[in-house]
């Protein structure tokens, strides 16, 4: 059977979700017969984005349990560097941010944050990595708003880089919200609706 499926993989390499209704056969056989080796390859095949939207028993968090589950305590570490290595190699932001979650990497996901310093991704990034870098976090932020208000040029922006600003409060950065409100009010030329959305702040 494992053959056949096999075969099937080869035989439907075109159409993705296919293939991948074949992994998932294989895999649960491989799970059903102790293969680790094999088990752990496709866990990783799934964690790096080969189950679909919103399937839970193939999802990222799933498939990283599995991998974390079938590789000894003491050959973790080189693993997980393995599947950063991997994460970086292809570009996935996703799957590198949530490795450094579950692994505890502060030091790394706030050098990655350094280097990409958006509001959005300091905004979802682990409550610890923003307590311990809590003054970085707040000039970084503070960066990224105003460079927001920048390109801001209508009601809806401006009400976004208000939003933003609270958040940047709540980080913190009170004096610093303050500063960016008052520089965006004196702009040139005067934007009323600016002007009216930061009162409201």
């Amino acid at each position: 059977m494992l053959r056949l499926a096999k075969d099937g993989v080869n035989h439907d390499a075109e159409y993705a979700g296919i293939v991948s209704d074949w992994h998932k056969w294989i895999y649960q056989v491989y799970r059903a017969i102790g293969d680790i080796e094999n088990t752990l390859q496709l866990a990783r095949y799934f964690f790096f984005g080969g189950g679909r939207w919103g399937e839970k028993e193939y999802s990222m968090a799933t498939m990283y349990a599995a991998m974390k589950q079938l590789i000894p305590t003491d050959g973790w570490g080189k693993y997980s560097e393995i599947l950063i290595s991997e994460a970086q190699n292809k570009r996935d932001v996703g799957r590198l941010l949530y490795i450094y979650t579950q692994e505890k990497m502060w030091n790394e996901y706030m050098s990655y944050l350094r280097k990409n310093p958006s509001t959005y991704d300091i905004d979802t990034a682990p409550k610890e990595v923003r307590k311990l870098f809590k003054d970085e976090i707040i000039n970084l932020y503070a960066s990224a708003v105003r460079s927001f208000f920048q390109c801001a040029a209508n009601r809806d922006s401006y009400r976004e880089g208000v939003g933003l600003l609270r958040n940047l409060i709540k980080y913190g950065g009170k004096s610093e919200a303050e500063q960016i409100a008052t520089e965006q009010k004196s702009r040139t030329p005067r934007r009323p609706a600016l002007i009216d959305e930061l009162s409201k702040l």
